[in-house]
């Protein structure tokens, strides 16, 4: 993940907190935790649903998810640059 993307709020956000903690609709999600391949990842979180950028970023990344009705994943899933996806989890509750 590169810092220097170009967008201020991106490396403000990298030197605070590095990756560790992102926000996404108002809600914090902490990790990254492992990094996953596309056919790794389809595999593991796929369950019979296909996978969609969303058109969001968050730390200059694709978000990716199903289509759920505008509902808040507890996971959020950002797609690198190489193309693996890195997960994310909700920090607390609503």
């Amino acid at each position: 993940m590169a810092k220097s993307d170009g967008n201020l709020n991106h490396s403000l956000h990298w030197i605070v907190y590095g990756y560790d903690r992102v926000w996404y609709k108002e809600r914090a999600y902490l990790g990254p935790g492992r990094e996953f391949t596309s056919l790794e990842f389809e595999k593991e979180f796929g369950e019979g649903h296909k996978f969609i950028e969303t058109g969001e970023k968050v730390i200059g990344l694709p978000v990716y998810d199903t289509i759920r009705n505008d509902k808040v994943s507890t996971l959020l899933f950002l797609k690198k640059p190489n193309g693996n996806l890195i997960i994310y989890t909700l920090s607390g509750g609503p």
